[in-house]
């Protein structure tokens, strides 16, 4: 999930995948415990997303992106 600001484009040789997987991970560095990572979580679907459904899907993104050894509480 790369931001496009003002038209910028991302270079070619991007490794996309690889930048989620990072930025994923800092946030669960950044935020090491369930109880914060939530409310961090909560508040940013709150602040960027108008609907559910595109809440949804952002969080089916991180879904996706995670790294598939980090443990996630539902």
């Amino acid at each position: 999930m790369i931001v496009v600001v003002a038209c910028d484009r991302p270079t070619c040789d991007i490794d996309v995948v690889r930048l989620e997987r990072y930025m994923c991970s800092r946030f669960f560095i950044d935020f090491p415990d369930v109880d914060t990572q939530r409310i961090k979580l909560e508040h940013y679907l709150a602040d960027h997303f108008s609907d559910d459904l595109l809440r949804h899907q952002y969080l089916a993104t991180l879904w996706t992106v995670r790294h598939p050894d980090t443990h996630i509480t539902c």
